[in-house]
């Protein structure tokens, strides 16, 4: 009986240690929010339903966990024709707490007209946490036909090229993605880099994208890209992910299609998949890396 009693009390043991060396999950929330979105002319009917599905994400973070408001200045003095001008530029950024970890079932939407406008409705819910200071704050500006951050853009024009410079406070891994409608493609790590992980140095700047500036003088590997589409205009989302800790990009495959897509490299489109898939690889991610910090930068991109 004693040496059943000892069996016992050592499986308990060792089911306690591994459930205390899992990664928590006790601490997100489930979130129900609501919002609306009134479509411009520009928008197709999958990106005005996607407006509206990110904007009430936001606002069921920001309900649950508030936001905090950032603020720049700077002025800028130039010289045109020996007269000097000054300008004065004041930024003012609105960030929510707390981020998205995974959408729960799938989004109900339905669209009206009203006042002249058409305006889409979305219901979803979702898993979140809030976000703590334990994500690094890393520095990502998108750049156009230059490399120096001078030339940070959001705007693009068919044949533009486009570099994205980095920074970071610690060393990590980092990825890269660009989602356009229906699809995320892949563009750190390069399409060459089978290990499927980018690994960057803190307190160094990185320009990605630009064979030359390639930080260990292998070019061959550099995916280049210019910008592009056969639409009046379109709006992607890049997204950049970085973490201290060690993590692979996502299972995808290689694309055949060359066609309404914003972006081509010199040797056609980087690796893809849908994405629904490279949100629930993303939220996993999230959900088990409380390090883990995401950006997503707007671009728009016209003929």
């Amino acid at each position: 009986m004693k040496k059943f009693i000892t069996k016992m009390y050592h499986l308990m043991l060792v089911l306690t240690l591994s459930m205390l060396a899992l990664p928590s999950f006790a601490q997100k929330d489930k979130i129900t929010a609501e919002a609306d979105y009134v479509a411009n002319d520009d928008d197709s009917k999958n990106q005005a339903k996607k407006k509206a599905l990110e904007k009430a994400i936001l606002k069921g973070l920001a309900e649950k966990y508030g936001t905090y408001m950032s603020q720049e200045a700077s002025v800028v003095v130039d010289n045109d024709n020996g007269q000097s001008n000054v300008k004065a530029h004041h930024l003012t950024n609105s960030m929510v707490k707390g981020e998205n970890l995974g959408i729960i079932g799938q989004p109900i939407y339905s669209e009206f007209h009203e006042n002249g406008m058409d305006v889409y409705r979305v219901k979803v819910t979702f898993w979140a946490r809030e976000r703590t200071s334990a994500t690094v704050d890393f520095n990502a500006k998108v750049l156009k036909k230059g490399t120096d951050d001078s030339f940070e853009a959001s705007e693009f024009r068919n044949g533009d090229d486009m570099y994205l410079s980095f920074s970071t406070p610690k060393k990590g891994y980092v990825a890269v993605y660009l989602v356009e409608e229906d699809y995320a493609y892949c563009m750190l790590p390069y399409r060459s880099q089978t290990d499927g992980i980018y690994q960057v140095d803190a307190n160094k700047r990185y320009v990605f994208f630009s064979a030359k500036d390639e930080p260990n003088g292998n070019s061959s590997i550099v995916d280049e890209y210019a910008m592009g589409t056969d639409k009046d205009v379109i709006e992607n989302t890049i997204w950049v992910l970085f973490s201290p800790n060690e993590f692979s990009k996502a299972n995808d495959a290689e694309s055949n299609r060359r066609i309404d897509v914003g972006i081509a490299g010199i040797e056609g489109l980087p690796r893809e998949l849908p994405y629904k898939e490279f949100l629930k690889w993303k939220s996993g991610l999230q959900a088990v890396d409380k390090k883990m910090t995401v950006k997503p930068i707007k671009i728009t991109i016209k003929k």
